[in-house]
C-alpha cells in the first residue's frame, strides 16, 4: 500500500508535492478562525473567520493585542 492519493486541486490550484506550500492560501482557506499572534500578543495576521467572530475589520485587528478584545470580566 502506498501513500493515499492528493486531492487534484488546494486552494491556489494544483497542488505539486514538491513545490513549495501557499500558506496565506491555506491561511485564508481554513474552515476555522486562525490567527498568527506575536510571542507579547500582538495580531499579525488573521483569516475570516477571526475577523467575523470579533466583529471587526482586518485593520481593527492587526496590530493589537488580544487582550483589547477580552471582555473586563474575561481579563486578569
Amino acid at each position: 500500500m502506498g501513500e493515499p492519493p492528493l486531492p487534484p486541486n488546494g486552494p491556489s490550484g494544483p497542488i505539486d508535492p514538491s513545490g513549495p506550500i501557499d500558506l496565506n492560501a491555506v491561511h485564508a482557506s481554513m474552515p476555522q478562525g486562525l490567527a498568527v499572534v506575536s510571542a507579547d500578543g500582538v495580531f499579525l495576521e488573521a483569516n475570516d473567520h477571526v475577523l467575523t467572530m470579533l466583529g471587526r475589520t482586518r485593520d481593527e485587528v492587526v496590530g493589537r493585542s488580544v487582550l483589547d478584545f477580552l471582555h473586563p470580566d474575561d481579563s486578569w
